[in-house]
């Protein structure tokens, strides 16, 4: 079975995905970590350590987890199970040196297990892992017995991963695994009257 339209101007689906996924999931993300403001502005980093100026990082984090979920279940059709497959899967095709703006790979099981599992169900860590956010140059680097996580590159890398999506989308690749997600369950918006009509 296919979903032959490619163009974007024709596929309304792919379109409201796109408009979604960028001015909620990804504003979201950019705005707990100040990287934008409410007028959409774009911020430099902020890696100070100022208590006065904290910032929701964890929370950062878990909608990073969330939104490579969902990138995870479009990409390959996702339904209903399998959720850690697809997660595993998506981070091993897409967050690696060639895509990624940090230019460094990522562990599927790291960040399955040790960041996405570990926040989402008890909001701790993994024991190999640690969050950082002074530093880019420490991300996915050993400091003692633990990975830094830096929380900039992390959100900087799923911009890139997204943008390659994105363009594969454009390009007709796995629309008709986007669609059968589309159909089973396609993203919500912070507004009641469209939410109803689900």
């Amino acid at each position: 079975m296919t979903w032959p339209t490619k163009k974007i101007e024709k596929n309304p689906d792919l379109k409201k995905f796109f408009e979604q996924f960028e001015s909620w999931l990804l504003w979201d993300i950019k705005f707990m970590l100040k990287l934008e403001d409410e007028g959409g502005s774009v911020i430099q980093p902020d890696r100070s350590t100022n208590t006065s100026r904290r910032r929701p990082f964890v929370a950062s984090v878990i909608l990073v987890c969330c939104a490579i979920d969902t990138l995870a279940a479009f990409r390959y059709g996702r339904e209903r199970d399998g959720v850690g497959e697809i997660f595993k899967n998506f981070v091993g095709e897409y967050f690696k040196a060639s895509i990624t703006k940090s230019g460094k790979s990522y562990s599927d099981k790291d960040i399955y297990n040790g960041l996405r599992n570990a926040l989402l169900h008890g909001y701790s860590l993994g024991q190999d892992l640690a969050l950082g956010h002074e530093d880019e140059q420490k991300h996915l680097n050993k400091l003692g017995n633990r990975i830094v996580v830096d929380v900039f590159m992390l959100y900087f890398d799923l911009e890139a991963v997204y943008e390659k999506y994105k363009r594969e989308l454009q390009s007709g690749q796995y629309l008709y695994e986007f669609k059968r997600r589309w159909n089973f369950a396609p993203l919500i918006q912070y507004n009641s009257e469209e939410n109803l009509k689900r």
